[in-house]
């Protein structure tokens, strides 16, 4: 089973601080907010190890199978860490010859696998959008640059604007269970809540309902089909600026799903 460090923190979803809680901590980093202000946060990351349930020792004596269900451990691990805006260190400890196990190579395999597999598609990418509001009704800031695969360009309101919702057409019918949402980092950290919703039976129906986005936050959720989806920023310190919107469909995705 894969342990993080700090196990019970990162157990409920939430990344382990770099230094693991050893006596140095991690340096500060002076962080500008959306609304100009200037925080201290600590950089976040999250260390976890391979392990097997059994004593150090044996294990890297031995090479024990890891357990079935490793996979959606290291996947959930993935979503918790990577998807809210973490860094992850991901240990793997050698046998007594100094080498990795192969069921460890062959499961690490497997992990990059079913991240490609999830993120090679992105249903709403470069798909018909409008917005609600668009900065100095400029298409520079318009809808179909957070939906470009670059997050170098952005869609963003007017100043005055602290709330807007963009509506994306996939087109036909598109099954996903993961979502993507990022802000444009170089300008500060803005929202502090948003929705996603599906349209269904003639009706918006809300499958995320989330806080702080910052460089990238992902969402798992049951399976939803839908010809077209909405994003709607519900809370901001400033105008808001979407970087990146996208919508996934993975086969395995871990333990857990829709976890603030």
């Amino acid at each position: 089973m894969v342990q993080p460090e700090g196990r019970g923190a990162a157990q409920h979803g939430h990344a382990t601080p770099a230094n693991g809680g050893d006596d140095v901590a991690e340096p500060c980093i002076p962080t500008r907010m959306g609304d100009g202000s200037m925080v201290e946060k600590t950089r976040s990351e999250l260390r976890a190890d391979i392990e097997a349930g059994t004593a150090e020792g044996a294990r890297r004596a031995k090479c024990p199978p890891l357990g079935a269900d490793e996979l959606d451990h290291l996947l959930d691990i993935y979503y918790r860490s990577v998807g809210r805006n973490s860094g992850l260190l991901l240990n793997v400890p050698p046998n007594d010859k100094g080498l990795f196990c192969e069921l460890d190579i062959r499961r690490l395999k497997e992990w990059r696998a079913a991240l490609d597999e999830t993120f090679a598609t992105d249903f709403a990418a470069g798909q018909p959008a409008v917005a609600s509001n668009v900065r100095g009704g400029d298409e520079a800031f318009g809808p179909a640059r957070a939906l470009d695969g670059d997050i170098d360009t952005y869609w963003a309101t007017d100043d005055d604007v602290r709330t807007a919702s963009l509506e994306v057409d996939l087109g036909a019918p598109a099954t996903f269970n993961v979502s993507r949402v990022q802000e444009y980092i170089p300008l500060g950290e803005r929202v502090r809540g948003y929705t996603i919703e599906a349209w269904q039976d003639g009706a918006w129906k809300e499958i995320v309902k989330g806080t702080t986005i910052g460089h990238k936050k992902l969402e798992r959720f049951p399976e939803v089909t839908t010809p077209k989806v909405r994003l709607t920023i519900t809370d901001a310190r400033a105008c808001p600026m979407i970087a990146g919107f996208g919508l996934h469909y993975a086969p395995r995705h871990g333990l857990g799903q829709g976890e603030e």
